[in-house]
């Protein structure tokens, strides 16, 4: 019996050892790995994205949807599976778009298509330096692109500490990037995309509870405070989940128009008014959040007054005219202003902060009072009218307005009784096709010219009053000047006032300039069109040369700010406007010495700012007399030296006419010898001595030179040239 229950457990357990060894073996479950989640594609181009199955399955191309369209014709692609490959084709447009690939008719994974155009070529904005808390893991930030078209092509990005943070993917669409934070620190990244080459920082912060943004109170960002006091400005930090117990505010003067000195300011926010002007003030939390303020500090009114005496309410609370509050001296002008009504039972003022809100309740004449907030002793006065005011009688217009297309202009109504209701109720044209009434308010009608040619507007005020105007557009553009300004600057900000120059403009190099172009029309006609007046690659022209490194380019129709960074020393002729080419000149701001020398025996004065051949003459006899100017390096203005070989004697002149002229009669030109300041600071006056035979002429800066010389017969020839201080 045992024999045979041992036998039969023998078998049982053999038996499932076989039936495990079976079950142990099962189907491996099917799935496709591409050799890129993401791809990059030009416009008009096709790129082939390999995949392979693992097991069994029908891999298909469902949906592709576009998520993005950066150009004027939308995105149009194509996903379609051919072998073991899947086939982007970007027919046209450019943006960002998802492909579902399926196994077995389910969405297995998305291939991400990024279509870029950079056929005008990428030029990459500069992006901000950023902070981010450890404990968001995961961040992202991106840069824009110029054209925008260019805006999703590929862009590799690294990072110079690799610890503190790692770029997501080596390549990255520009617009969009990613990274992982690891510790606490900082790291450079760097972004490359073709030629162009874009760094910032990003910097991590220890794990903690940050603000997610700044808030002011109540949403006032704009404050008025009378020298000598102070406020503390109302702002606090703010978080979805926290405390913000790990951050806090800095406060920073971002611009004071007096330089510096307006205000005091504290660490705490505490603003100490100092002298009349205004400040802008930036808040910001260790993870950059930002906010901005304006403080204005004024002085106490001497004086309030206003321009009219009798001001007309119309019975919808709306002024004929708005009496405005005309405050002395000016350091007054932000001060706070109580206004008060003699019976508010014809009309009502309250204050809404510190600005006054007028009521119609019944015609009637009231006194409005404006007293100083901080001394009422100091007030002015004006009378109020309140009426039931009716539709004019007539208005009046000019009789005939000129315009030109894509201009506008403000044809002036005048109303009689002027106590009537200013309002424009209707216009029309007698050819609609030449122009176009573009706005009307109470003042005025605005009138945009569409093309060539002549029309009748009328403009109706109510049911009685009515008027035409005859109007004629002009084929062109008005009269206008073409305007040229540079000057040394900040990005997007001036640093000194920028100066008009006519032929030329000299740059240091190493600074950065801002150069502006512009058409400049009459005032009373306003352009809205978007043709291109400027008509010039101004990339393209400023780089030629290689003298400038474009920093930013803002354009509109008439007009671009272009900041610059001279790198090199030079000079190039710029079409900076259609047909109008100006002279750009690079220096190192080196200035070149000029030495004066003086022969004994010909009586000649000789110039030169070179040291070895003032050396050499030396040698020779002749005798130093120093220096006898500063020169700049290089100018647009070039000073001739020429040589008289037959009276031994040197001539220099600014005047290419005098020089072809002195060559034709047998002087030999020896180049440029030095140049003339553009800004003309230091004139080198010029005199004729009309009895020598060499060393005719003499320069100096010293004007009680050229007149002795002048009294003792010498001619005075006015200014040759100029130097630097």
């Amino acid at each position: 019996m045992n024999r045979l229950v041992k036998r039969f457990f023998s078998v049982l357990f053999a038996f499932i050892l076989m039936i495990g060894s079976f079950t142990a073996v099962t189907a491996e479950d099917p799935s496709i790995t591409l050799s890129d989640t993401q791809v990059f594609v030009k416009t008009g181009e096709t790129v082939t994205i390999p995949y392979t199955l693992t097991g069994e399955g029908e891999v298909s191309v469902g949906s592709v949807n576009v998520f993005s369209s950066v150009a004027e014709t939308d995105l149009d692609i194509a996903v379609t599976k051919t072998g073991n490959s899947f086939t982007v084709n970007a027919k046209a447009g450019s943006g960002y778009a998802c492909a579902d690939i399926l196994l077995n008719d389910v969405v297995y994974c998305s291939l991400v298509i990024y279509v870029y155009e950079d056929s005008n070529g990428c030029d990459l904005n500069e992006p901000d330096d950023v902070i981010f808390p450890l404990n968001y893991g995961h961040v992202s930030t991106g840069l824009f692109t110029d054209p925008p078209e260019a805006m999703y092509m590929p862009v590799n990005v690294t990072s110079s500490d690799p610890t503190v943070v790692t770029a997501e993917k080596p390549v990255m669409a520009a617009v969009h990037l990613e990274f992982t934070l690891h510790k606490a620190g900082t790291s450079v990244i760097t972004v490359t995309a073709g030629s162009q080459i874009r760094t910032f920082k990003i910097t991590v912060l220890p794990e903690g509870d940050y603000a997610d943004y700044v808030e002011f109170e109540d949403g006032i960002t704009s404050f008025s405070i009378v020298k000598g006091s102070s406020m503390k400005i109302p702002v606090t930090m703010k978080s979805y989940s926290g405390t913000c117990a790990d951050d806090q505010i800095t406060f920073e003067i971002e611009y004071d128009t007096n330089g510096s000195g307006t205000v005091t300011l504290g660490s705490d926010g505490t603003v100490k008014a100092n002298k009349a002007g205004h400040v802008s003030i930036s808040v910001s939390t260790k993870t950059g959040q930002k906010g901005n303020c304006l403080i204005y500090v004024y002085e106490v009114p001497k004086s309030i007054s206003f321009a009219e005496d009798v001001y007309y309410l119309r019975q919808d609370s709306e002024w004929i005219e708005y009496p405005w509050a005309e405050v002395q001296p000016d350091e007054a002008i932000e001060a706070l202003l109580v206004y008060t009504s003699s019976d508010e039972s014809i009309i009502k003022v309250t204050m809404d902060g510190n600005h006054p809100e007028y009521t119609f309740v019944k015609p009637g004449e009231v006194t409005i009072r404006a007293a100083s907030k901080d001394d009422p002793s100091v007030y002015g006065e004006f009378r109020a009218k309140a009426i039931n005011a009716e539709y004019p009688d007539q208005i009046s217009v000019p009789s005939s307005v000129t315009l030109y297309p894509d201009f506008e202009y403000v044809i002036p109504v005048t109303y009689t009784p002027f106590e009537s209701i200013h309002e424009i109720t209707g216009t029309s044209f007698s050819d609609s096709s030449v122009a176009i009434v573009s706005e009307t308010n109470a003042d005025g009608v605005y009138v945009t010219g569409v093309k060539p040619g002549k029309t009748v507007l009328t403009i109706k005020a109510g049911p009685k009053a009515s008027a035409k105007v005859s109007i004629e557009v002009k084929a062109g553009l008005p009269e206008h000047n073409n305007v040229f300004r540079a000057g040394v600057a900040e990005l997007h900000a001036y640093s000194e006032a920028p100066q008009e120059f006519t032929d030329s403009f000299t740059f240091v190099k190493d600074k950065i300039y801002c150069i502006e172009v512009y058409k400049l029309f009459p005032s009373d006609l306003h352009y809205y069109g978007d043709k291109d007046l400027i008509q010039t690659d101004v990339k393209k022209v400023l780089e030629t040369d290689g003298l400038f490194e474009i920093l930013d380019i803002e354009r509109g129709p008439f007009f671009y700010d272009a900041w610059v960074k001279p790198v090199k020393k030079g000079s190039t002729s710029a079409e900076l406007m259609k047909g109008i080419k100006k002279t750009l000149i690079v220096t190192d701001g080196t200035a070149v010495q000029m030495h004066r020398l003086y022969n004994p025996n010909s009586g000649e004065h000789f110039y030169t700012g070179n040291t070895g051949e003032k050396d050499a003459l030396v040698t020779f006899g002749w005798q130093y007399e120093g220096i006898g100017w500063k020169a700049p390096d290089i100018s647009a203005k070039p000073v001739y030296r020429l040589y008289n070989e037959n009276a031994g004697d040197h001539h220099y002149t600014m005047n290419g006419g005098e020089r072809d002229a002195l060559v034709k009669v047998g002087w030999k030109y020896e180049g440029i010898g030095w140049y003339s300041d553009d800004n003309e600071e230091v004139p080198l006056y010029r005199q004729y001595n009309p009895n020598a035979v060499s060393g005719s002429h003499n320069y100096t800066t010293n004007k009680k030179e050229n007149d002795a010389l002048v009294k003792i017969g010498w001619i005075a020839e006015g200014i040759g040239w100029y130097g630097i201080k």
